[in-house]
């Protein structure tokens, strides 16, 4: 078996703030004692396994240590060029606008939740991975079915990188309840890309920097929620609006977009927004289907595996008039027909302007004009879409636009999926965005496909809020100070009483103090919100209340809610435009990062197998945690190789000459050796 099977990125290369060496020396304890009040990230003792957030804690996976289940990068450059077009016919090829530009550091994630991390804490290191995990303030949906875990052959899988590996199989133990729902979770969660559709309801200030401005609050959006592509209706664009937001956001987004013919700047616009810190967007090619209505998106991700995303902006029904948006679901239909070679949409999202099912979908409850249903009806058929949101919750009640004049309310923004992306599908939400002025709430969910790795939760860190707690760091320090001085009256070191078994200790104390803070101190705004939230939640399915209190009372808490949202997302924009004044000057890895362009993390899809029985040939592992495994018996068996275990003695003999020649060098070059070589 080959030495380099498993090649991941070494820990200087991962993200995150301030992340803490996995080793146990003094040093890097030193270090911790100085630098407590800077972001606590204990990343490197998570393992192979994905995800995200409660007010309790963190499961980072933005952009870094995706060295199982990552995604292929790809370095972009600032171009502006025609779209693709081979094979398709004259007169079809797609004519909005395709900007294809860099990334840049996307900055504080947002908080996230709950510890996992398993394995053998005498083994420094980091293999962590996933993707996407509940929204701020909610907790994981575990109730998935089971469905089995695909096999793939040699050549759709990569097994070998090109640097070094760095495994970390250490940490501490959930409780039951929390082992227990990460294994129910672990059966079907597989790598995901967050998509979503957002009505933005105008362009905002035509100056880009305005505070009345938008786009900051759509990138600020897509960040902390890490929507990987975003659908936007009503965008307001132009050709020279999308070059001067490419210009300010070149490094953090890339932008497709169709604007009206008539008056792009005053009415409709579409476009598709894609994260570029979080999807590596190869060979994209967009169609035009009715301008400034719908667009066709495709893109690859996962191999060879193809994501084709069609954006809609309905038009309006009028009372029993739905014929405008009859014909507009008719025009689709028509381009796909009449256009075979053009991909048909495994995703359709966004304003559809018309309910199917009048009884839920609107307060007070009254359907649609039929034609207009019947239209997309058609549609639905012929390209196999359903909708998730209703598929998911049959009998609920949510809605993502509300009159403010009369306070009636209607879901009209929709993600219609295909079957094969329905039954991997998961996290399927109605929330508000914060976008000022946006009268829409943000419709998103998780997508996978079946060339996408299995994954688990993710690496864990501290959350922002506990960091700055003085419970929090006063017992870190006292903590971190009485490691300092087991470290330095070390002499000898065994099994049970190294370096590495004090830090481990160390940081377990930490991340168990820090959960606990986390739950006792959630930030109040946070608690507002998701109390509300719930309250909102049970007016709208409570069948004893009349329509009428219903309405009125759902008015005031959804507003409520936009209100505390848009609030909350001021507070973040505050404190990323003062950390950016306070210390993009400062010798700091904020400095050196802030600029730098990012990129999403290499996948490895599966490992080999070893000793398979039998005559079964090459298999491949895409598990993560197995994946894990896997990597933790090839590392271990190479330190086992060609020592004899009957042989004490001529280990320990060797390995005291290994010493002395270091200690002999150091000496040599005038620097004190360490106690732990005596």
């Amino acid at each position: 078996m080959s030495n380099n099977i498993l090649r991941a990125p070494p820990p200087a290369e991962r993200g995150g703030l301030t992340s803490l060496p996995p080793n146990g020396s003094e040093e890097s304890i030193r270090n911790f004692n100085i630098g407590i009040r800077d972001r606590i990230d204990f990343g490197s003792w998570g393992t192979a396994t994905g995800g995200d957030d409660t007010p309790t804690g963190h499961f980072s996976n933005e952009g870094r240590s995706h060295n199982v289940g990552g995604q292929v990068g790809q370095s972009g450059q600032e171009s502006r060029s025609s779209l693709p077009n081979a094979g398709e016919r004259d007169g079809d090829r797609p004519s909005a606008t395709y900007i294809n530009t860099p990334r840049e550091q996307t900055g504080d994630e947002q908080i996230n939740s709950d510890l996992r991390a398993l394995g053998n804490p005498m083994r420094p290191g980091s293999i962590s991975s996933g993707e996407n995990a509940p929204h701020m303030g909610e907790r994981p949906n575990y109730n998935i079915p089971d469905s089995p875990r695909p096999s793939i052959n040699e050549q759709q899988t990569l097994h070998l990188r090109t640097q070094p590996c760095d495994i970390e199989l250490g940490g501490v133990i959930p409780n039951r309840r929390q082992r227990r729902a990460v294994q129910k979770e672990r059966k079907t969660k597989k790598a995901a890309i967050q998509v979503g559709t957002l009505n933005m309801r105008g362009y905002g200030n035509p100056r880009l920097r305005h505070a009345d401005n938008k786009w900051k609050h759509i990138w600020c959006l897509m960040k902390n929620t890490r929507l990987g592509v975003l659908a936007l209706q009503e965008t307001h664009l132009t050709n020279e609006r999308v070059d001067e937001i490419t210009d300010h956001y070149g490094k953090r987004i890339q932008i497709f977009a169709s604007h009206d013919p008539t008056n792009p700047t005053g009415k409709g616009g579409v476009a598709i927004i894609v994260n570029r810190g979080l999807i590596s967007v190869e060979h994209p090619k967009m169609y035009q289907i009715i301008p400034g209505r719908a667009i066709l998106l495709q893109i690859t991700i996962h191999k060879e595996d193809r994501l084709n995303i069609l954006a809609v902006y309905a038009p309006n029904v009028t009372g029993s008039n739905g014929s405008e948006n009859a014909q507009f679901w008719k025009e689709i239909q028509t381009y796909f027909e009449t256009r075979p070679h053009v991909p048909k949409p495994n995703i359709m999202l966004g304003d559809c302007n018309m309910v199917e099912a009048g009884v839920l979908d609107r307060l007070p409850a009254h359907d649609d004009p039929e034609e207009a249903s019947e239209a997309l009806d058609n549609l639905k058929i012929m390209l196999k879409l359903r909708d998730g949101w209703r598929s998911t919750n049959p009998n609920d009640r949510a809605f993502t636009y509300m009159q403010s004049a009369t306070g009636s309310q209607s879901r009209i923004d929709r993600i219609y999926v295909t079957d094969p992306l329905l039954e991997t599908a998961r996290e399927w939400k109605i929330r508000e965005s914060g976008v000022p002025n946006a009268d829409h709430n943000l419709v998103s969910v998780q997508v996978t496909s079946e060339e996408a790795p299995w994954i688990g939760r993710g690496r864990w860190r501290v959350p922002d809020y506990v960091v700055k707690d003085k419970d929090f760091l006063s017992y870190a320090r006292e903590q971190g100070i009485k490691a300092e001085q087991e470290l330095k009256s070390l002499t000898t070191r065994t099994q049970t009483n190294n370096a590495q078994t004090i830090w481990h200790v160390l940081k377990s104390k930490i991340i168990s103090k820090a959960k606990a803070r986390a739950k006792q101190i959630v930030p109040g705004l946070t608690r507002k919100i998701n109390e509300t939230q719930l309250e909102l939640d049970r007016t709208l399915n409570d069948i004893e209340l009349s329509e009428e209190l219903r309405i009125e009372q759902a008015q005031k808490l959804k507003t409520k809610v936009a209100d505390l949202e848009q609030t909350r997302m001021q507070k973040m924009q505050i404190d990323s435009r003062t950390r950016y004044r306070l210390e993009r000057e400062l010798p700091s890895r904020y400095m050196s990062q802030v600029n730098k362009e990012k990129k999403p993390r290499d996948m490895i899809y599966a490992l080999r197998k070893q000793d398979v029985p039998g005559n079964q040939g090459i298999m491949y592992e895409k598990n993560s945690q197995k994946m894990a495994e896997l990597a933790r018996e090839y590392h271990q068996n190479l330190q086992q190789k060609e020592i004899d275990p009957t042989r004490e003695e001529v280990r320990e003999e060797r390995t005291h000459a290994v010493l002395d020649s270091i200690k002999a060098l150091t000496e040599k070059a005038g620097k004190k050796p360490s106690t732990l070589w005596n």
